[in-house]
């Protein structure tokens, strides 16, 4: 992990507080981790494999994937941004794919399991989708299943989330009345 502001930690908790762009790559954490963003970016490269928490104010979360790689990028844990900001992608990153000449993603583009909540996710799913319309679009939607399968992008469950909870987890679910089932 990557953090280019400045940083701050909450004593005997992984929670860092940075006030300034953060760059997550290649996530060797082991345990649970919580990220609070202040006037800044929080941006993600490659998949982020255990449960954090990620709160950006006044910024935006931005997701980035070698175009040229065709693998889905995977990122477990809560994604919340509020103020002036929203989700998109890095802007090296170019999701289109408008030629038919060019082979499409088939796995998609992002799943991110469990929470997105802020602006701007239409645009996420509308940037990293393909521009090939018509493929898409057959009479009897004979490649629908193609169509969701490679999404551009995909929310799922992910229950080691309740197992394994970022710090200050618990009073997140109290806010927003969140339960178990």
């Amino acid at each position: 992990m990557w953090v280019d502001g400045d940083r701050k930690a909450v004593p005997g908790k992984k929670i860092l507080y940075t006030n300034g762009d953060v760059t997550i790559d290649q996530n060797n954490n082991t345990e649970p981790f919580t990220m609070i963003v202040d006037w800044g970016d929080l941006i993600i490269e490659d998949d982020v494999d255990v449960n954090g928490m990620f709160i950006v104010r006044d910024g935006r979360i931005k997701f980035r994937m070698d175009p040229n790689n065709c693998k889905r990028q995977t990122a477990k844990g809560i994604f919340i941004t509020y103020g002036d900001g929203g989700f998109g992608y890095a802007n090296d990153t170019s999701p289109y794919n408008q030629s038919p000449d060019d082979k499409r993603c088939d796995e998609g583009w992002l799943t991110v399991k469990w929470v997105m909540i802020g602006d701007e996710l239409e645009m996420l799913v509308d940037d990293k989708r393909s521009h090939l319309n018509d493929w898409f679009w057959t009479p009897n939607n004979e490649k629908l299943d193609l169509v969701r399968d490679g999404a551009a992008l995909t929310i799922e469950q992910n229950p080691s989330l309740w197992l394994q909870s970022p710090p200050g987890f618990d009073e997140l679910k109290s806010v927003l009345d969140v339960y178990r089932r």
